[in-house]
């Protein structure tokens, strides 16, 4: 007897895949799920091809979801001079300081604001998905001195990840807020939310989506430290909850 495959391959669709012939290609390989990340691309975008993905798989007589990948409170870094990238030395003394200016080697910026008043000295600081680590010295005013334990070159706009530390800012942004109803009216399957913390940041989206007849399922992604501990009470307020790996490679 044939065994059901639980495993299942999700698939990030972007432009490429608008390409009906580049899509059917996807699809025929496997996919199960589409996963479409709100953080890149239009609504009408996506829902071009979230339209395709379901004209496709009927045509292939295959079931394949839609999974809407909210955004959540990115954190970032900013621009750099020249337009990067950058190279952070190990060992070196790098100064992270909120603001849109053009930073260097020295200093880097980043939208965050907050992020002063969230870190303390040795918290560490992971960037470009936890290929570079910095290890925090000292907070002065706006200016948080760190050094660099893993080096390499920064681009400009690479996420900042800040394993241990309690983000204060609330898990569903306002542009989450404007994505989730376009994700009910495309009906979309499933609806991811990043960075989650608490339980609470999953009741709240479920909120969002109460009184929808057949409303998507959630999924909690799991990417700080803070939360791979309480998952059991997310499990409680989600459907689904999966641990993305955004800390340092070298510790898995």
């Amino acid at each position: 007897m044939k065994r059901k495959r639980k495993t299942k391959i999700v698939a990030t669709l972007g432009p490429a895949c608008s390409d009906p012939a580049v899509l059917r290609a996807v699809l025929e390989a496997g996919v199960d799920v589409a996963r479409f990340n709100m953080s890149h691309g239009s609504h009408q975008e996506h829902a071009e091809r979230m339209g395709l993905v379901r004209s496709l798989s009927g045509e292939l007589d295959r079931e394949v979801a839609v999974l809407v990948d909210l955004q959540g409170p990115k954190i970032r870094t900013g621009r750099l001079k020249g337009g990067g990238p950058v190279e952070l030395v190990e060992g070196a003394t790098v100064t992270v300081r909120p603001g849109d200016f053009e930073g260097d080697a020295a200093t880097i910026a980043t939208a965050y604001e907050p992020l002063p008043d969230e870190v303390e000295p040795g918290d560490r600081i992971l960037m470009d998905d936890g290929l570079l680590e910095l290890r925090v010295q000292s907070v002065a005013g706006r200016d948080v001195a760190c050094t660099v334990v893993e080096g390499g070159p920064l681009k400009e706009r690479k996420g900042i990840n800040l394993p241990g530390v309690h983000i204060k800012s609330p898990a569903v942004t306002a542009q989450d807020a404007a994505d989730i109803p376009f994700a009910v009216e495309m009906d979309a399957d499933y609806v991811a939310l990043s960075f989650v913390q608490e339980a609470e940041d999953m009741r709240n989206l479920r909120e969002l989506v109460a009184g929808v007849e057949d409303p998507p399922r959630l999924i909690a992604k799991l990417e700080r430290e803070r939360s791979t501990g309480r998952g059991g009470g997310m499990r409680k307020a989600a459907r689904r909850a999966l641990r993305k790996l955004g800390v340092n490679p070298r510790e898995y």
